[in-house]
């Protein structure tokens, strides 16, 4: 809303008005406000309109904030650590107004660095529909609330908080506070839409409740960006503000460069892979948060001295020069027979480097014990069988399966899941068990091993009756469905070369 329009956002009588304006353009013209330098920090977009706390944008003047209620005052406090930061403080039943900035009305990134004094309960902190409705933005006991959905989670600070909001075309919409993802869901009734005059209120209670649903507060920066930041961004940013606003050098993202699950007596261990973007000049030091089901100590163990690990948290250095760290994990090995366990890695945010992985990067150890019968997750895993016969099944992924000593199954409910290695197929005594209902319009007999028609060995079909194909050469097993008619084969899995493998090795589910 313009100033010009000022009476109708307030409600106040003319003279009350004209008191109001005066005190306000006082306001924006004695404080001296300098916006932050986003384009120091290389790769963020570029916001349409940044308020640091100034009515008037620092990039495209108008829009100008509107007060909404009693106009608040300007004061100084401590921001991230940062003393006498110049920030507007805002009353009860009082905050800001943004009125129709030109950014779309679905895709956008709302930026906030404020601190309300009231966290118990709901107080609204975003709304979308010109205060006609309760949907919108919370914090509801100290944590964010996106109402008219479940979607919640987070735990503010005590003090200054930094709040983005993104809302893509797709209907996708994400909250993140200090720079973590809390919660994210399908905007499929558009409450995250700007209203029809992509107004947006901050700070105050829709007009549903009377004002009981908000909090006296004050405000750091307001920041409105035209697309939806990407978490890198978003980390980058949160950094930046807890960082005094200066420019974080690295980005840190996290990955399992191993298998996401693994046998708990296999040898193999969960290799967690640091990697850095940005200056490479100085070691640095990264910290991460440990959780899951498994125990440090007792389920797993830390290989090398690398890193340090403790049930709860851990730390890696970087190498000056190196642009990678890499952390390894041992499951312990037992025979307790339990479900299996989770090892959850969480990047711990810095004022020293941006989080580009903000979730948990989570690995699996499968239980083993007092079982024959194995399944994988849904990535890569290693699976090893027992001395009995087992049944293993890698799931989604290129997993390695071993089977061990006496028969075993190695179970497969698609072709299109990945393609897995088995390490130690031995025709005539293991089988590979295919699903029915998975390796579809194939003229396939539940129940039964395949027919010596629908087997062949070579590179590809020859017929419209084969089925299988496993190249000697290579050890590939591939399923075509219809032959050598139009469909392509798909390879499943990866044998031995050279095995003398035969139509009863394969049976139908």
């Amino acid at each position: 809303m313009s100033i010009q329009n000022f009476d109708y956002l307030s409600g106040l009588a003319t003279t009350e008005v004209n008191q109001q304006k005066r005190e306000r353009s006082s306001l924006a013209e004695s404080t001296n406000f300098s916006l932050k330098p986003i384009s120091r920090i290389s790769t963020l977009s570029t916001p349409a309109y940044s308020w640091d706390v100034n009515f008037v944008s620092n990039i495209n003047s108008s829009p100008i904030l509107d007060p909404i209620g009693t106009l608040g005052t300007n004061a100084t406090a401590t921001v991230f650590g940062q003393a006498n930061k110049s920030v507007y403080k805002f009353g009860a039943q009082s905050g800001l107004l943004i009125n129709n900035p030109v950014v779309p009305a679905n895709n956008y990134s709302i930026e906030l660095v404020f601190s309300v004094d009231l966290t118990t309960g709901f107080r609204k902190i975003i709304d979308f529909s010109d205060r006609t409705a309760d949907d919108g933005l919370y914090v509801l006991n100290n944590s964010l609330r996106f109402f008219g959905t479940s979607s919640a989670g987070g735990t503010l600070l005590t003090g200054y908080n930094h709040l983005i909001l993104t809302r893509a075309s797709n209907k996708t919409t994400t909250a993140y506070l200090n720079g973590t993802q809390v919660f994210s869901f399908s905007d499929t009734t558009g409450l995250a839409d700007l209203s029809p005059n992509k107004d947006l209120a901050l700070f105050v209670d829709d007009n549903g409740t009377g004002g009981r649903e908000q909090s006296p507060g004050a405000v750091d920066f307001v920041g409105l960006y035209s697309n939806v930041l990407t978490p890198t961004e978003v980390s980058a940013r949160a950094n930046f503000f807890r960082n005094t606003n200066s420019e974080v050098t690295n980005t840190i993202s996290l990955s399992l460069s191993s298998a996401g699950g693994i046998s708990e007596n296999s040898t193999s261990n969960f290799v967690y892979t640091f990697t850095r973007v940005g200056s490479t000049s100085s070691s640095l030091t990264v910290n991460f948060g440990v959780s899951g089901t498994a125990i440090f100590g007792s389920d797993y163990t830390l290989v090398g001295t690398n890193a340090s690990l403790t049930g709860t948290n851990g730390s890696i250095t970087f190498a000056a020069g190196a642009s990678t760290a890499t952390l390894a994990l041992d499951p312990v090995a037992n025979s307790v027979v339990e479900p299996s366990e989770t090892i959850n890695l969480t990047l711990t945010n810095s004022g020293n480097y941006g989080v580009g992985t903000p979730n948990a990067v989570v690995a699996t150890i499968i239980n083993d014990d007092g079982t024959r019968s194995q399944v994988g997750t849904s990535g890569k895993d290693i699976l090893l069988g027992t001395a009995r016969a087992d049944i293993l099944n890698g799931g989604p992924g290129n997993d390695t399966l071993t089977g061990g000593a006496n028969a075993d199954t190695f179970a497969f409910s698609s072709p299109a899941q990945g393609i897995d290695t088995i390490t130690d197929f031995v025709p005539g005594e293991d089988v590979i068990l295919v699903s029915g209902s998975g390796f579809i319009n194939a003229g396939l007999s539940a129940g039964n091993t395949i027919t010596p028609a629908q087997l062949v060995i070579g590179s590809a079909a020859t017929n419209m009756a084969q089925r299988f194909i496993y190249n000697s050469s290579s050890g590939a097993l591939s399923f075509d469905r219809d032959g050598s008619g139009s469909a392509a084969a798909v390879g499943f899995a990866i044998l031995k070369t050279g095995l003398s493998l035969t139509n009863e090795d394969i049976l139908v589910g």
